[in-house]
């Protein structure tokens, strides 16, 4: 019976080809799939969440999943269409806003599919085998040879289970055009289209300036300075630079000639969206962190000082829309000069608005 195994596994097989083959030859549909990807940035989510249901409905298309995300103002479909041709659904909803992404994938799944029917194939005329080959041996004489053959029957069936779910994955592919839509609110991110400078923005704006020395040294500086700054974003990621003037919050010491009257302060910074909070996409309540580089000079009746420090610093975006950003934000500034790092650091707060202009 093993010598006979064989055999009829070979002459199964050869069955299994020729049909395989015969059905190839008789392909009388499309074996394309299609796939396409399109990221649009709009004015207002909710009113173009309204008008992709409006298409989604028009052309007809099933929703595979959706996504809609309040907090983070973005919404992500999985769209189906029976229709091979993606171009006119393409074309309604880049109209929605403007086009960030758009990718087209078309791949030819004629030769997955053969594989998948002639696995098929195989894998059924081998079942019938091992389940004739199991039907003749005596399970009380020969208990090893049965029970092999069980387990190789099984085995079998899992492989038909695999194989067939994997053509109805095919199939589904060739049956269906996919359209994977993103649809994002317009931030601060996107407010330059223009090609040529994708990074610039012109964004002025004021803040308003604490700054509480921790050791304040007696006849060099107040505990507390106040005042006011320019800041200027310029670019879609929040560099920044900035232009101040601070004031001892006491007051001025006329018996104290060597105490700074007033700090002019400039720097350079930087702030960055954490990647798991909104990524600084949501209107209200984005957090962030960031650090600037610059310099302080300080003024007294007896002379003028100048020293580098650095702040490292976070803050909050109380709220932006593709007009304003108003946060504020707490950091730790460092004197980069030895004989100022003990007397001169200490805690900045700052409350700022900034404008597109």
């Amino acid at each position: 019976m093993k010598k006979f195994l064989p055999v009829v596994l070979f002459i199964c097989i050869c069955g299994a080809v020729l049909y395989a083959q015969a059905a190839s030859g008789s392909v009388g549909y499309d074996s394309f799939s299609r796939k396409a990807s399109l990221l649009v940035v709009v004015n207002n989510i909710e009113d173009a969440d309204k008008s992709a249901a409006a298409l989604i409905q028009q052309f007809g298309l099933e929703i595979d999943s959706m996504d809609i995300d309040k907090q983070s103002r973005r919404s992500t479909y999985t769209l189906l269409q029976r229709d091979s041709s993606l171009e006119p659904v393409l074309e309604a909803f880049e109209k929605l806003g403007i086009t960030q992404a758009k990718n087209i994938e078309t791949s030819n799944n004629t030769d997955k599919l053969e594989a998948a029917r002639y696995e098929q194939e195989f894998l059924l005329a081998r079942q019938n085998v091992y389940q004739a080959e199991l039907d003749a041996v005596d399970a009380e004489k020969f208990p090893e040879q049965y029970q092999h053959l069980w387990k190789e029957l099984r085995a079998i069936e899992d492989q038909i289970y695999a194989s067939g779910k994997l053509a109805l994955a095919l199939e589904k592919e060739v049956a269906f055009s996919e359209l994977r839509l993103t649809v994002s609110e317009k931030t601060v991110q996107y407010l330059d289209d223009d090609e040529m400078f994708p990074e610039f923005i012109n964004m002025p704006g004021v803040e308003s300036f604490l700054y509480v020395i921790e050791n304040p040294e007696s006849g060099q500086s107040a505990e507390v300075y106040a005042g006011g700054a320019l800041r200027y974003l310029f670019t879609l990621g929040k560099s920044f630079f900035t232009v101040g003037i601070l004031k001892p919050v006491s007051g001025r010491d006329a018996s104290i000639t060597s105490q700074a009257n007033d700090i002019v302060t400039y720097s350079l910074g930087k702030d960055f969206y954490p990647r798991y909070l909104g990524q600084g996409k949501r209107t209200f309540l984005n957090p962030y962190s960031g650090f600037q580089f610059g310099g302080m000079v300080l003024t007294s009746e007896d002379e003028i000082s100048h020293f580098f420090c650095a702040e490292p610093h976070v803050g909050v975006e109380l709220f932006k829309n593709k007009y304003v950003i108003v946060d504020m934000r707490t950091g730790y500034l460092f004197p980069l000069d030895e004989d100022r790092i003990k007397t001169m650091r200490g805690l900045t707060s700052n409350f700022t608005v900034n404008i597109v202009f």
